[in-house]
């Protein structure tokens, strides 16, 4: 049965939510939607199977107990996150205020080489190419590059008030989770994907509340495509990884969507799917109650492992370390998995295990400080116009956005890779043109374009 401290939590959630909405949506904030974003993601991952655990006609299937000392953790990790990300990462960033610059688009020719060498490595991928060793993090972080330039798309049809454009650009971002669904077979990437997008776009309107109130509906539609597609996913997945063609890759989604069932939250049927796939609190209670039998911790033993995956595999074949949770899920909380299911850590489980609760309020304090850096950082260089500045800090933040669901042996190679890939990029492109090349619209500094 739920109680004062669990109804406490799910409302301080909504509390740094709204924070963290307010803080992009502001001037003085001056960031690219990196902070929401990352907010946003743990959100989906805890906050919303928290919630539907707490519905009194449900009944969690890892047991009310462990879900409510994971989503406590939990709790106390995204208040870390948002004192390091709000209190700490400005005291760490005072230098980045665009001061008097105007807003300028961005060079048409860069933006187009980005959005190039983005669609050249998921090609390379979709060929082959990922089982190069080493070339997995550099063209999954290089294909991070149309997100750059669908966001710079944005930007320069704010700056030159482009509503076509724009228009364009949120239909294409919209279609991104059907994208990832028919090549990957999986939706959360195209979710992640499109969060990351809106994020940047919650920056640039200037009509908050009209913004978050659309936003409700569209989440409603989300939930409601999500229970019809874990009532299809099978089908979808048999086509993808089948190797079939798009034709019939096609075919069970267009299935899914004909047949959408409207979110209902009385339905347990549709309760469930949440709370098996976005309810990352079962794994990290499952671990606090293991470690309470067992008292076994990996004291550090992942954030080496993040540290030795800097090592291209070129250099080390035989290196041990890969992507993935590399079934540490199962040693730390007990869970035996289906043979080839990767159960990802996410943020707050991978800190837990190595040092505690202390672990995670330390972890996540680094990780919102961290992200706040890039997320200023990044807006800085946008509206200062540098545009390789704004690609590298925005692909770091994209390549820290993978630990909320992943591991730290996931981030450490995307972030520097995506440091080597800019500054690559900016040899081969050359330097942005001067500002005053650009004919721009005058703007209050750091104000969004009244769209």
């Amino acid at each position: 049965m739920i109680d004062h401290v669990y109804l406490g939590c799910l409302l301080l959630w909504v509390a740094v939510g709204v924070l963290a909405y307010l803080k992009t949506a502001s001037p003085h904030w001056s960031g690219a939607g990196l902070s929401l974003t990352f907010f946003a993601s743990l959100a989906l991952n805890h906050w919303f199977g928290a919630l539907v655990c707490a519905l009194p006609w449900y009944t969690p299937e890892a047991g009310w107990t462990t879900v409510d000392l994971g989503f406590k953790l939990s709790t106390v990790g995204i208040a870390a996150f948002a004192i390091g990300c709000y209190g700490v990462a400005p005291l760490l960033t005072r230098s980045c205020h665009p001061g008097n610059s105007r807003l300028l688009p961005s060079p048409p020719l860069i933006l187009k080489g980005f959005f190039g060498a983005g669609l050249a490595c998921y090609l390379a991928m979709a060929l082959g190419a990922k089982r190069i060793p080493s070339m997995t993090a550099v063209l999954s972080t290089g294909f991070n590059l149309v997100f750059v330039s669908i966001c710079l798309g944005l930007w320069d049809a704010s700056v030159l008030g482009n509503r076509k454009q724009l228009g364009v650009l949120l239909v294409v971002t919209l279609v991104l989770p059907f994208f990832t669904v028919l090549t990957q077979g999986f939706l959360g990437y195209g979710v992640t994907e499109l969060i990351l997008v809106l994020s940047f776009f919650v920056m640039l309107y200037k009509h908050r509340l009209r913004l978050l109130l659309a936003l409700l509906p569209l989440m409603f539609v989300a939930l409601s495509f999500f229970v019809s597609y874990m009532r299809n996913r099978s089908d979808i997945r048999a086509a993808v990884w089948e190797g079939r063609d798009y034709s019939a890759r096609i075919e069970p989604v267009l299935r899914t969507c004909r047949s959408v069932e409207w979110f209902n939250p009385w339905d347990t049927g549709h309760l469930r799917p949440i709370d098996d796939r976005l309810n990352q609190n079962s794994l990290i209670g499952a671990a606090i109650q293991r470690f309470d039998l067992t008292g076994h911790r990996a004291h550090g033993e992942t954030i080496w492992m993040s540290v030795l995956a800097l090592i291209p595999r070129a250099i080390w074949p035989e290196k041990t370390v890969s992507a993935g949770s590399m079934n540490l899920v199962s040693e730390y909380t007990g869970i035996v998995f289906a043979e080839g299911v990767s159960v990802g850590m996410g943020t707050v489980f991978e800190f837990y295990i190595n040092y505690g609760t202390w672990g995670v309020i330390g972890g996540l304090l680094l990780m919102g400080a961290v992200i706040g850096v890039a997320d200023r950082k990044a807006g800085y260089a946008l509206r200062s116009g540098s545009v390789f500045d704004f690609a590298k800090w925005f692909l770091i933040g994209i390549c820290l956005l993978s630990s909320t669901v992943g591991s730290l042996v996931e981030v450490t190679p995307g972030v520097v890779t995506a440091v080597v890939l800019t500054v690559l990029l900016r040899g081969v492109m050359g330097r942005e043109p001067a500002a005053e090349a650009f004919e721009a619209m005058p703007h209050e500094p750091g104000d969004a374009v009244n769209l």
